[in-house]
């Protein structure tokens, strides 16, 4: 299965987060897939890629293409509050589980999300894990 935090959509890997902070993220692909990173209402700030710092004018995305085996260090701050998705943007990778929250404490929601809303993800073979860290 296709993880974030070593945990698979519906069942965890959620990053909270206060309004007004700078949320970094240390995303290892422990995969030889590809793994288009997106997050929804906000652009990560690119610090890093295999530990080597970006050079020159800062790179803002909001999609990041997280190559094999690869580690990307950002960061993004956190000046929208909501509940805001963070998943994989190959489909079926999110599908399998590979997707989180970004929840604003404070935020919540009177929907059902994950199994409880009746949508049941798809199952595939376990491949390995990419973790990202709130440093």
């Amino acid at each position: 299965m296709h993880f974030i935090n070593g945990r698979r959509r519906p069942d965890g890997g959620d990053v909270q987060v206060t309004e007004g902070q700078v949320v970094r993220m240390h995303i290892v692909n422990k995969t030889g897939e590809w793994h288009t990173m997106h997050i929804h209402g906000h652009e990560f700030t690119v610090l890093a890629v295999d530990g080597r710092p970006i050079q020159g004018s800062p790179i803002h995305l909001d999609t990041i293409p997280v190559g094999p085996n690869q580690v990307w260090d950002v960061a993004f701050l956190a000046d929208n509050p909501g509940l805001w998705m963070f998943h994989c943007h190959v489909l079926l990778h999110a599908r399998m589980g590979m997707s989180a929250m970004i929840v604003y404490r404070g935020i919540q929601t009177p929907y059902n999300m994950g199994s409880r809303s009746g949508q049941r993800p798809g199952v595939g073979a376990v491949v390995g894990m990419a973790t990202l860290a709130d440093v």
